[in-house]
């Protein structure tokens, strides 16, 4: 089932390869998780295919070794050290890893988050010379991501424009997010094991000189990397370009590149980018900036600048004034709104011990004792599990810890057990600010934090945690309005949820107890799901099976809708909801097999519409419950 590039034998076996067929992992399994659907890019070292967990509505992006060099000892550790790598890294600019594994054949594959976007080299080459501000805006993305990176000593080495995705905003919004890709030539700082004496990893156009020569190289040549990527953005060329790796070196050392004025003229915000780029690129790394966080610091600056420039000169409106209704007349028609300063789901002594963890497990675990990291992190949990026990902790974490434990626990791999725990950790750490309106007590401070870590668990690719960390989450916020004199009718409804969800699928018992704890929460759910709504979902969708497509267009659906509902935007909810059953239904109106399940679902999208945001919302979410638990 190997995909080659050139070679004619199967250097595993000594079987002739064939060039009369298709790509040979199209429709396969592999590791009882990851059909493939579909070849989306290639590389140096493998193909990435999108694909659709088996077990789980949601889709992957899979890395699959070529069979060139799947057998081969030294790429197959090079392979291996790229998911270790990115084992290390959870942050919203670099691409996250949430498996790896081998085929039945041998092949090693990787699965990561599918992010559905363009290259930044497919920006550069359809927007160059792109608008100053933007290029700054993706350059500070790009050098968080890498601050991330070199914080926990892993070094890129081959950071280029095709190496960064460009996605949309998690909010829906129009706001472009960077991800880095690929950290297939990758490094830690204290690992040589895969770098030889004179080796020269990377993309020669993008390498600092240090580099090219084969020396000593850090996190700031990665730096220099990132100064050719903002020099592209901004003319679409690159700072210097030879006929081989030596004659890039010599311009280097020479810095005669062409100054970006020549392309967007001269401005303040200009001339501040070309000395950006000055220190980017300067041929002796000491002279470069000491980390990306101070190309954070220097890009936030020149765009702080920019704007109160704008401002002084009266040119500069503030978006969310340009259209808006005085504040007099905006509170008149829609009344005060309580203020609700953000606060963290996760107090921060409990994120600096799981940091410490992370910080003592990791050398362990890539020293191969993936026992005694497991060990850290289990000795770890138990005692923030304890702290909750006198109130310190925060109960949806100390849930999210629990469920973890007792999902590593039974396995036999110590490999697995340490991988369990290190994402429950990735969930925690990654949470953002909760923004919804203030707790009235406990109970709705708990539900805020359960669901800040459930929207993190989605987006980190962790499903397999969801079903029960909703359960174990209703037991405990069960008990805890039992404390509650004003929450009775809260354990009663909580009962009856966890009793109903006893035969039901692990995606159809999520949907109810998340619905069971917003009732909780008391955002403006209705006190039951309108009868239309049972009508239509109560027989269920009259196919035997659901199409990929529909699964598809379901998962990125709740992708968006999920957070969006959570955040108590429920119209934008609604209206994705409603749009990607809307795409559901065009498509299915196409074939002869799927049309029946186009009138149905058409139905169900003209009874959300007749439904106040809401309950249209509740409405399009249990037709796609239906189908998502289908086969």
């Amino acid at each position: 089932m190997a995909a080659f590039q050139t070679v004619r034998v199967c250097p595993r076996d000594g079987t002739q390869t064939r060039v009369d067929i298709g790509d040979p992992l199209l429709g396969q399994v592999l590791g009882e998780r990851y059909r493939i659907i579909d070849r989306r890019a290639s590389g140096g070292m493998g193909q990435v295919y999108q694909a659709a967990h088996t077990r789980m509505a949601s889709v992957f992006a899979v890395k699959v070794m070529f069979g060139d060099i799947a057998y081969d000892a030294s790429m197959r550790a090079r392979f291996t050290r790229e998911a270790e790598i990115a084992s290390l890294l959870q942050s919203r600019h670099i691409v996250r890893v949430v498996d790896f594994s081998q085929s039945d054949t041998g092949l090693l594959y990787i699965a990561m988050e599918y992010l559905d976007g363009l290259s930044l080299m497919e920006v550069v080459d359809r927007d160059a010379p792109m608008e100053p501000i933007r290029a700054l805006k993706l350059t500070r993305q790009i050098a968080r991501g890498l601050a991330h990176a070199h914080d926990r000593g892993v070094i890129h080495r081959d950071l280029k424009c095709e190496n960064v995705i460009l996605v949309k905003d998690d909010d829906g919004d129009d706001e472009e997010v960077a991800k880095i890709l690929d950290f297939g030539v990758a490094r830690l700082k204290t690992d040589s094991r895969l770098t030889g004496i004179g080796a020269i990893l990377g993309t020669p156009l993008y390498m600092a000189p240090e580099q090219i020569t084969a020396g000593d190289v850090d996190g700031r040549a990665d730096l220099y990397a990132l100064g050719v990527t903002l020099f592209s953005m901004l003319t679409g060329q690159y700072p210097y370009i030879g006929e081989t790796i030596f004659e890039v070196a010599r311009l280097q050392r020479e810095g005669r590149r062409a100054r970006i004025t020549a392309t967007l003229g001269q401005t303040d915000l200009t001339l501040g980018i070309d000395a950006l780029l000055d220190k980017l690129l300067a041929p002796d790394a000491d002279a470069r900036f000491a980390s990306a966080r101070d190309v954070v610091n220097v890009a936030t600056e020149l765009m702080d600048n920019d704007r109160a420039r704008r401002r002084e000169r009266g040119s500069f409106v503030p978006p969310s004034l340009a259209s808006a209704p005085s504040v007099a007349t905006s509170q008149a028609s829609q009344g005060p709104a309580p203020a609700a300063p953000p606060r963290s789901p996760v107090d921060e002594p409990l994120k600096e011990s799981l940091r410490r963890a992370i910080t003592r497990g990791a050398p362990a675990y890539n020293e191969g004792n993936h026992a005694g990291c497991y060990a850290i992190y289990k000795d770890v949990a138990q005692e923030i599990i304890r702290a909750r026990s006198v109130g310190i902790v925060s109960l949806a974490a100390t849930v999210r810890l629990r469920v973890a434990l007792t999902q590593a626990e039974p396995q036999e791999s110590p490999t697995l057990r340490a991988w369990i725990m290190r994402h429950a950790f990735d969930d925690l750490l990654a949470t953002e600010p909760i923004t919804r309106r203030l707790p009235r007590d406990a109970a709705d401070a708990a539900v805020d934090e359960f669901f800040a870590i459930t929207d993190r668990t989605y987006a980190l690719g962790h499903e397999d945690a969801l079903a029960p960390f909703h359960a174990g989450f209703a037991m405990s916020l069960r008990d805890l309005c039992r404390g509650i004199p004003t929450r009775t009718s809260a354990v009663d409804a909580l009962d009856r949820a966890l009793g109903d969800i006893r035969t039901a699928p692990p995606n159809v018992a999520v949907a109810n107890l998340a619905e069971a704890f917003e009732r909780v929460r008391g955002d403006s759910v209705s006190a039951e799901i309108p009868k239309a709504v049972a009508a239509r979902t109560a027989i269920g969708p009259p196919v035997p099976r659901t199409p990929p497509f529909v699964r598809d267009a379901i998962v990125r659906a709740l992708r968006v809708g999920v957070p969006a509902y959570n955040q108590g935007d429920h119209a934008a909810c609604a209206r994705e909801y409603i749009r990607a059953a809307d795409h559901i239904v065009a498509e299915s109106m196409k074939f002869e097999d799927t049309h029946l399940l186009g009138s149905w679902l058409g139905g169900v999208i003209q009874t959300a519409r007749g439904c106040n945001p809401t309950d249209a919302a509740w409405t399009v979410r249990h037709a796609f419950d239906s189908l998502l638990a289908l086969p």
